[in-house]
């Protein structure tokens, strides 16, 4: 009997006992405790493979699912692209969490750019549909495997429901995929069960407000394009098509550096790529670098016309997951102006939402994040509140490799391809603008010979700091630009289908789907979806 990891929540704790299952047995409470899904290395186990005890405290594994007959979802694991730190060489997890802890939480007014508030939770959902990292780790033993498909193929929306919850198709709705009813009459929310559980593949997608009708807003999108077709597999393939080029031809082209989104855009990847037995999600990716959206979050959003200073905390009221009393129903007033959100014919004065700048201050509600808005975890050591202190936390436990090193193999394997001024940070330029704690965090030098962090810096915070040097806090700098805008053109390549697919080329948006140029973009993807005026 293998004794495993402990699940602790308010109301069970529940010790995982494995036989015959190796160390690679997962469960993953998908909404605050109630409905537990089971994973072993090979995929979601089946209900009838396990039985939990009547007092609830243990899980035993029966037998396995014939490999041959199976349809359970696989995990498929992350790839490690950079390594492990040297033995000895990794910063102390205290010095981490000080960094983390010293970094700013502003709460006066917010440093916006350029980049349209949209883009902030359209960055989430995509996140969401290429990674869902299984909760269990413990320092050198974790082996994460991904939930989600590591392809942008949209299983979020498309994918098996979670056990325990009610159907979609159980929602009174008449279009082709359900769409939740708001208080106020209107489909404008995400499909609900009775007492507000989201009712989608993916229910991480209802832990704020703006990912939430982001994710209603992709539901709408596919129902617009199933009234084309009477073939709702047709339908399905445009949506994934579409919904690829928004993002690579808008999403990406807005946070990506110029230069290296053109590179990789005419000249394919160098870095990242597809195995020989499929794509794989960097870890570095999933860990670090895909969060920059952390900092564009804003403390304070002119949200519409009712609500013209909503907080963190109301998105995270509007929402079943994240409340601390679960919301049943959207109240109409909290329906998305889409319009201000993609800054479409206004400027902010008149409403326009953009984005935080990209840089090391985050939203200041982020500093302690309400325990209903954080996913569950297991392993050796609780997590912080503190987003940046968690997400520190995480790339020790995960073993990442210092930005420097991943610098340096990074740059190995562009070779004349790097572009001009392709260079690290320098200790200056790490320093620069940063309170004086953050400063001592980083110059530090911890004991047992470990390099100080501004020698051997965590990726996450270097590349928040380098979009803030090299992009002025608009766009991602060199580094960061490379691995994010890389792992998107794969995941859109490895995707079946695929707008890259070599067959297709070039690829050009549907004109029924009413394209304003040449490829597809997030306003376009909205109107088509009737928001613009909801």
């Amino acid at each position: 009997m293998y004794s495993g990891d402990t699940l602790s929540n308010e109301t069970a704790q529940i010790v995982i006992a494995p036989e015959r299952h190796g160390e690679g047995l997962y469960a993953v409470f998908e909404d605050e405790g109630s409905t537990i899904a089971f994973y072993d290395d090979d995929g979601l186990l089946p209900a009838h493979s396990f039985r939990i005890d009547r007092d609830f405290t243990t899980v035993e594994v029966q037998d396995r699912a014939d490999p041959k007959t199976s349809t359970r979802k696989v995990l498929v694991p992350y790839r490690r692209y950079f390594g492990r730190p040297e033995k000895g060489t990794a910063p102390p997890l205290a010095l981490l969490q000080a960094l983390g802890d010293a970094m700013e939480f502003n709460d006066f007014g917010d440093q916006t750019g350029t980049i349209p508030a949209g883009y902030t939770y359209f960055g989430q959902f995509v996140l969401h549909d290429l990674t869902s990292m299984t909760p269990s780790i413990t320092p050198g033993k974790s082996k994460p495997k991904n939930i989600r498909s590591a392809t942008l193929d949209l299983d979020s929306v498309f994918g098996a429901m979670p056990p325990g919850g009610a159907s979609a198709s159980s929602q009174a709705c008449p279009a082709p995929m359900a769409v939740g009813e708001t208080t106020d009459g209107r489909l404008l929310d995400l499909p609900r069960a009775t007492d507000g559980m989201p009712c989608i593949a993916d229910r991480r997608n209802d832990s704020n407000l703006a990912l939430a009708q982001t994710h209603m807003a992709l539901i709408r999108f596919f129902n617009a394009v199933r009234r084309l077709s009477d073939d709702a597999d047709e339908a399905r393939r445009l949506t994934q098509l579409h919904l690829q080029s928004v993002v690579l031809h808008d999403y990406a082209r807005r946070l990506i550096d110029n230069v290296i989104y053109q590179d990789v855009m005419e000249r394919g990847r160098a870095v990242i790529d597809v195995d020989a037995d499929g794509f794989k999600l960097p870890l570095e990716f999933a860990a670090a670098c895909a969060r920059f959206g952390h900092s564009m979050i804003r403390n304070r959003y002119p949200w519409n016309a009712w609500n013209p200073g909503a907080t963190v905390s109301a998105f995270w009221d509007n929402t079943y997951n994240s409340a601390i009393t679960p919301m049943t129903r959207l109240r109409g007033q909290w329906v998305a102006d889409w319009r201000r959100l993609l800054a479409i014919g206004l400027t902010e004065a008149q409403g326009a939402i953009f984005a935080a700048k990209i840089d090391t201050r985050l939203a200041f509600e982020l500093r302690q994040v309400r325990p209903q808005a954080l996913p569950h975890t297991t392993g050796s050591m609780p997590l912080s509140r503190n987003l940046a202190v968690r997400t520190l936390q995480r790339s020790y436990l995960l073993e990442l490799s210092s930005a420097q090193h991943v610098f340096h193999c990074v740059a190995g394997k562009l070779g004349d391809r790097a572009p001009p001024g392709f260079a690290p940070l320098t200790e200056p330029e790490l320093l620069d603008g940063e309170s004086q704690a953050v400063r001592h965090a980083l110059t530090e030098r911890p004991e047992g010979g470990a390099a100080r962090l501004v020698d051997s810096t965590p990726l996450w915070f270097y590349v928040l700091k380098e979009a803030a040097v090299k992009g002025c806090g608009l766009k991602l700098g060199p580094l960061g630009s490379r691995i994010v805008m890389e792992t998107l053109h794969a995941a859109v390549s490895a995707a079946e289908p695929s707008i890259l697919d070599p067959s297709v080329q070039p690829w050009r948006p549907d004109p029924r789907l009413h394209p304003s140029s040449e490829s597809y973009a997030l306003p376009d993807l909205i109107a088509f979806s009737g928001l613009l005026d909801s």
